[in-house]
C-alpha cells in the first residue's frame, strides 16, 4: 500500500529549509505520519526535496526505533521516496531447556515480550541477559540459541533454546606478591574455594565474579587488620580454560610495610559534645600493631553513643597521619543536629500484622532518636525469622530540622516448614522424626509445632503452641501436649506410657533474664516388669498421676542458640508435686553453661555444671520416671543409666534423688578446610548420682542396693562434623573414676540428617 503525503520536511535540528512531497512505501502497521516523525521530519510546506545528508539522518533515526527490518530512501525528479520493511510482532515468547532458573525469574529481565516488536539487536541483548543470569549461578558454559518461527500477518514466535551446562568451578587460586602471609592462610580468608572432592556438596568452588571481587576486599581488610595499611590488591586475573570447565584466579598483592599505632585524638565540631568524654572509647595501646578494624570499632562506638544522644546522622571521620612506621589517628566528629522520631512506617508486611513488628521496637513516635534502640529493633525483627529481608531506613523530614521518619520495610517469606530427620546412634539405634512447624500462625506471630519421633524402642508425639504476646502484653503463654511410650526394659526392666498436658507463661525481667511459670498434669502407666525386678521398681507398676506446679529463672547471653562461642546460660527451677495426683515431692534444679573463645572463634572452651535434688513430701514414693539418671552424654565413658544406685541382685539402674555433674570441653579446628566444619574435642566429664528414699520401702531394701555419692570422672577426645548429610559425632572416653557396679561405654557415635 502506498500512502502519499505532501509535506514540508524539516529535521529536528533547526533546519528551516522547505521540501517537496515525501512518499512512504511498504508500511503496513505503522502510520506514514508516525514514520516521518520518527525520522525527525516535520510537515510544513511543499517546496524542496531532502538532500543526501538529511536522508541519511532520517534513515538512522528510523533504525533506532527498532520498528523496521530494512529502510531505504531515494530522490526522484520531484519526490523523496522512503521504502520500509517492518519488523514482525512477537506472538508468543517461549523459553526451553531451563531447569535451573524458572521462567518467572528470566522473563521480567528481558527487553522483548509477547506483543512487542521483534528486533534482532534486542534479541542479542536478551541472550546476553539470560547468560548473565546463569553466570550468577556459576554456569558459564550456558548456550542460548534464539529461534524464529514465522507466522501469517507479519508475526513470529520467538523461542530461546537454552543448554544450561554444568557449574563452572574454580580450578586453582594463586597469590602473587605475598611474602608475610602464606597462600594457605589467604585461602582461608577468601570466600572463593578451589574445587576438591570434599566440596562436592558445597557452593564454595563455584566461580562467581562478584564473590571474587569481594575476595579482593576481604584480603585488603585482612592485611589492614595486621598493620599493612598501604596494602594494594590489583583487579583479580581470571582465566577460563579451553574446555570451559574451570577458572584459574590470581590475586596480585603489594603488601607494603607494617605500621604501629601512634597517638589517637578526638575533635568535635558539635558544641554540645565534649571530645574529652569520648576518649574512653579510643583505647588503643600506643606502639601496638596497627589494626584498621580497631579504628572502625572505635568509630562505631562513638557513632552509637552519639546516636543515643539524638545525633542520628553524625559523621565520625578518621584522618591518618603516617610517619616512618607509625600512624597517628585524629577522629573528627562533624557537626550534626539532634533528632526526634516523627513517624514509624511499616511496609511490605502483606501477611504479618503491623503490631507484630511494632511490639519489637522500644522506640515510639515522639521519642528522642536513639540509634541503639533502632539497631536493636532491627535485629529483633530479623530474629523473628518471618521475613526474607528487613531494612530500616532513617529519613529526615524536609520541612523539619530535628525530626526523622523511620521506615521499616520487610519482605515476607514462608514461615511454615515440614522437616524430616533420620539417623542412627549407638544408644537409640535407628531414629526417624517428622516435624511440622509454623512460626507466624495467622500472621500474629504465634508458633505451632507438631512432631512425631520413632526410635527402636520409643515413640513420641508432641503438640506445642505459643502466643508470644498474650493480650498484647509482654507475656508469653502456651500449652504443650505429649504422648510418649518408652521401652526401658533393657536398662530399667520396665516400659512406660505417658500422656501429659501443660500450661506455661513467661516474661522478661531484663534483656537477658526471664522468668517462667508452668503447670503440668501427667498420666503414666508403668508396666511389663519382670517378677524378679527390683522391689523399688515393682511397687510402682500400674497407673500413676502427677500434678506439678513450678517456676524457673533463666539468664542467657549466648551469641548463638545452635553453635555458641561466647556467653552464659544459667537456669534455676523449682517444682512442687502433690496438688492432687499419686505422688508428692519438691524438686530443685540448677544448670549452667559458659562458652569462652580461647582463640578468636576457632578455639572455644565450654564449661558446664548441673545439680538437682528431689525430696519426697508426706512420705510419698517418688516415681522412677521422676528420679535422675546419669551417664551417656552427661558423663561420657559410661552407658546411659551407667552409674548411680543399682540393684545388687538384678543389676537394674534405679535412678537417684540427687545428682551433680560438670564438663570441661575444648573444641578446635584440626587443620581441615573451614567450610568442612569439622572440629576436634578434648574433654573431661565428672559427676555423681545417689540417694534413694529407702524409708518408703520395706526394711532391708537399702542393703540390696549399691548406692554411693562417690565421684565418677572421665576424660577423652572426639570429633564433630556438621556435614551436608547431617551432624556426625564420635567420641572416645576413658572413665578413670568409677565403681565396680558401673556400666561403661567408651566409644560413642551418632548421625542425624534433616531434609
Amino acid at each position: 500500500m502506498i500512502k502519499r503525503t505532501i509535506i514540508l520536511l524539516s529535521l529536528l535540528s533547526t533546519s528551516a529549509n522547505c521540501y517537496a512531497s515525501v512518499i512512504v512505501k511498504g508500511n503496513k502497521r505503522v502510520d506514514a505520519d508516525t514514520i516521518l516523525v520518527h525520522g525527525g521530519i516535520n510537515v510544513a510546506n511543499r517546496n524542496a526535496k531532502l538532500d543526501e545528508s538529511q536522508i541519511d539522518i532520517a534513515i538512522k533515526k528510523l533504525y533506532e526505533t527498532g520498528l523496521f527490518k530494512k529502510i531505504s530512501a531515494s530522490n526522484s525528479a520531484n519526490d523523496t521516496i522512503i521504502n520500509v520493511e517492518e519488523n514482525p510482532m512477537i506472538h508468543t515468547l517461549v523459553i526451553e531447556g531451563n531447569r535451573r532458573i524458572k521462567n518467572e525469574e528470566i522473563l521480567p529481565e528481558l527487553i522483548l515480550s509477547e506483543r512487542s516488536i521483534y528486533n534482532i539487536l534486542k534479541v542479542q541483548k536478551d541472550v546476553e541477559t539470560i547468560q548473565r543470569l546463569y553466570q550468577k549461578t556459576s554456569r558459564y558454559a550456558v548456550k542460548v540459541h534464539p529461534k524464529i518461527i514465522e507466522l501469517p500477518g507479519n508475526k513470529v514466535n520467538l523461542v530461546y533454546e537454552i543448554t544450561e551446562g554444568g557449574r563452572t568451578l574454580i580450578g586453582n587460586i594463586h597469590f602473587v606478591g605475598n611474602s608475610v602471609v602464606s597462600n594457605g592462610k589467604l585461602k582461608d580468608v577468601i570466600n572463593s574455594k578451589e574445587d576438591a572432592l570434599f566440596r562436592f556438596f558445597s557452593t564454595g568452588p563455584s566461580f562467581d565474579i562478584d564473590k571474587v571481587n569481594y575476595d579482593k576486599e576481604l584480603i585488603t581488610r585482612f592485611y589492614q587488620s595486621r598493620g599493612y595499611a598501604d596494602v594494594e590488591i590489583k583487579t583479580p586475573v581470571v582465566e577460563l580454560d579451553s574446555n570451559q570447565n574451570c577458572f584459574d584466579v590470581t590475586f596480585i598483592i603489594n603488601e607494603g610495610k607494617q605500621y604501629k599505632f601512634g597517638d589517637i585524638s578526638i575533635e568535635s565540631e558539635i558544641e554540645a559534645v565534649n571530645a574529652e568524654n569520648l576518649k574512653k572509647f579510643a583505647k588503643v595501646r600506643k606502639g601496638s600493631t596497627f589494626d584498621n578494624t580497631e579504628i572502625e570499632d572505635i568509630t562505631q562506638k562513638i557513632t552509637d553513643y552519639l546516636g543515643d544522644q539524638g545525633f542520628a546522622f553524625v559523621d565520625v571521620e578518621p584522618e591518618m597521619d603516617k610517619t616512618e612506621d607509625t600512624i597517628n589517628i585524629k577522629l573528627i566528629i562533624r557537626n550534626a543536629p539532634k533528632y526526634y522520631v516523627n513517624k514509624i512506617n511499616i511496609k511490605g508486611n502483606l501477611r504479618t500484622y503491623d503490631k507484630v513488628i511494632r511490639r519489637e521496637m522500644k522506640v515510639t513516635e515522639g521519642d528522642a532518636f536513639k540509634a541503639s534502640e533502632i539497631t536493636a529493633a532491627e535485629q529483633k525483627i530479623k530474629d523473628l525469622d518471618f521475613f526474607e529481608t528487613v531494612e530500616v531506613d532513617i529519613k529526615p523530614l524536609e520541612r523539619s530540622e530535628d525530626k526523622v521518619d523511620i521506615d521499616v520495610e520487610v519482605k515476607e517469606k514462608s514461615t511454615g516448614s515440614m522437616n524430616f530427620a533420620v539417623g542412627i546412634s549407638d544408644l537409640q539405634g535407628a531414629v526417624a522424626k517428622i516435624v511440622y512447624s509454623e512460626s507466624n500462625f495467622t500472621g500474629r506471630g504465634q508458633k505451632i509445632r507438631l512432631s512425631a519421633t520413632k526410635t527402636k524402642r520409643d515413640t513420641d508425639f508432641e503438640l506445642n503452641f505459643t502466643e508470644p504476646y498474650f493480650l498484647d502484653y509482654d507475656l508469653s503463654t502456651g500449652f504443650d501436649a505429649d504422648n510418649l511410650f518408652k521401652d526401658k526394659s533393657k536398662e530399667r526392666s520396665f516400659t512406660s506410657h505417658t500422656r501429659s498436658f501443660s500450661l506455661r507463661a513467661g516474661y522478661d525481667l531484663t534483656d537477658h533474664l526471664s522468668h517462667a511459670l508452668y503447670y503440668k498434669i501427667r498420666k503414666e502407666k508403668i508396666g511389663d516388669l519382670d517378677n524378679n525386678a527390683s522391689i523399688l521398681l515393682r511397687e510402682q507398676q500400674g497407673d500413676n498421676t502427677l500434678s506439678v506446679i513450678g517456676h524457673g529463672f533463666n539468664f542467657n547471653t549466648l551469641d548463638s542458640k545452635v553453635y555458641p562461642t561466647k556467653g552464659l546460660n544459667i537456669s534455676l527451677s523449682q517444682d512442687l508435686a502433690g496438688l492432687g495426683g499419686s505422688t508428692a515431692f519438691m524438686r530443685h534444679e540448677f544448670k549452667s553453661s559458659a562458652y569462652v573463645p580461647v582463640y578468636k572463634e576457632d578455639v572455644v572452651l565450654q564449661l558446664t555444671a548441673s545439680a538437682g535434688q528431689v525430696n519426697s513430701i508426706r512420705d510419698k514414693k517418688i516415681l522412677a520416671t521422676e528420679r535422675y539418671f546419669l551417664g551417656g552424654d552427661t558423663v561420657r565413658g559410661f552407658k546411659d543409666y551407667g552409674f548411680g544406685p543399682r540393684d545388687k541382685t538384678t543389676g537394674e539402674a534405679l535412678g537417684g534423688n540427687a545428682f551433680y555433674s560438670a564438663k570441661a570441653q575444648l573444641s578446635f579446628p584440626i587443620g581441615l578446610p573451614k567450610e568442612l566444619d569439622v572440629k576436634g574435642l578434648v574433654f573431661s566429664d565428672f559427676g555423681s548420682l545417689y540417694k534413694l528414699d529407702y524409708k518408703n520401702y520395706a526394711f532391708g531394701t537399702r542393703s540390696s542396693v549399691n548406692d554411693t555419692n562417690r565421684l565418677r570422672a572421665s576424660f577423652g577426645t572426639g570429633l564433630i562434623w556438621n556435614s551436608p548429610a547431617g551432624a556426625i559425632s564420635v567420641s572416645l572416653a576413658n572413665p578413670f573414676k568409677k565403681e565396680h557396679f558401673d556400666k561403661e561405654r567408651k566409644f560413642r557415635f551418632s548421625i542425624l540428617s534433616e531434609f
